[in-house]
């Protein structure tokens, strides 16, 4: 069955939690996107920042709060990027957790035959997402992937810095979809090829010194991927197999 479109006169007819009233703002007075990322009409912080981090083959996160879908979206599209000598590096304020909100967890149906499909809609589960668990947990395990915690619950880590290879996003969007698609946030994006270079550096730096402030937490960050994965029935192992055998035709 086709789906259905949904225009803006429909989405006024839709629960808040279906439709997105901020895709048809104008945001024509807002600042210059790029150096400034915001959630405002059709512009997201996460679109400029999966951008900047996926592109660099050593990126930094340091968040406040994570949302695990959020955190397994970067390291499955990383792994794929196949960088030469990758090393990931996240700080998380605070331990990642899974969304409140079970919609965030769905992405595009995929065609499936109707009692898979009943399946996982009522999981809440798409396969797609299963298999970006299975490669996190696979590019973690060969190294290059390195987790920290802060040393103390004493001393929060409350920034948000995102560190790429060309650029650095300093601001109030935390790894979670709220933060980098739904809230007003207030971002600033320094490039090395702008004028902001200096700003780059220094921003940088900001985030080395507060990388330093954390202790490591790769191994439990690994152990609670694999309890996601020890969740997985046989239902959804499938699924993984016909998406690793038959690709994007599946």
């Amino acid at each position: 069955m086709a789906r259905k479109k949904v225009t803006k006169k429909d989405s006024e007819t839709l629960p808040l939690l279906f439709s997105d009233e901020n895709e048809w703002q104008d945001d024509s007075g807002w600042p210059e996107y790029d150096q400034l990322p915001y959630n405002f009409g059709s512009k997201k912080v996460g679109t400029s920042v999966f951008s900047d981090l996926l592109d660099s083959p050593s990126p930094l996160v340091i968040t406040g709060y994570a949302s695990l879908e959020k955190v397994i979206e970067l390291l499955a599209n990383h792994f794929k990027k196949g960088h030469k000598d990758p090393k990931v590096r996240l700080l998380f304020g605070n331990e990642p957790t899974l969304s409140r909100n079970a919609m965030e967890m769905r992405l595009e149906p995929l065609p499936l035959e109707q009692e898979m499909r009943d399946y996982w809609v009522e999981k809440n589960i798409n396969p797609l997402q299963i298999v970006n668990l299975f490669e996190s947990i696979r590019y973690i395990e060969s190294g290059v992937v390195e987790v920290r915690l802060p040393k103390s619950p004493n001393r929060v880590i409350h920034a948000k810095i995102y560190v790429g290879s060309e650029t650095c996003t300093l601001g109030s969007s935390n790894f979670t979809n709220a933060g980098l698609k739904n809230n007003i946030e207030g971002n600033v994006r320094f490039q090395k090829k702008a004028g902001t270079k200096n700003w780059k550096i220094n921003t940088e730096k900001l985030a080395e010194c507060i990388w330093n402030e954390g202790k490591d937490g790769t191994d439990l960050f690994l152990e609670l991927l694999r309890d996601l994965r020890r969740e997985v029935d046989w239902q959804t192992a499938l699924a993984r197999a016909c998406h690793e055998v038959l690709g994007d035709e599946w």
